[in-house]
């Protein structure tokens, strides 16, 4: 945490939901520790597409797993959910 105090930007990565709700709320809590607070409306939650794939593993052309919308609530805000966002100058989506 303390390399992140200087940092204008943080991006995690999780592959499940449960790792991702589980960071942003010790991340949020130990910020505030440190008097820092974690801004709702310049931090968002991005879903990576997932394709389909069938039994010898390969990729279903035109198929994707639905996941639910990730729902995280921090300081009685909810996070948004975006198709792309930019990140030290670059575009991900």
């Amino acid at each position: 945490m303390l390399a992140l105090l200087y940092a204008d930007d943080v991006v995690g990565c999780f592959d499940n939901v449960t790792d991702l709700k589980l960071f942003v709320g010790v991340f949020e809590e130990v910020s505030q520790e440190y008097g820092i607070t974690m801004s709702i409306k310049k931090t968002c939650v991005m879903q990576c597409r997932q394709l389909k794939v069938d039994a010898s593993r390969k990729i279903i052309k035109g198929e994707e797993i639905i996941h639910p919308l990730i729902d995280i609530t921090i300081r009685n805000d909810t996070l948004a959910m975006v198709d792309e966002f930019c990140y030290l100058g670059c575009c991900f989506t």
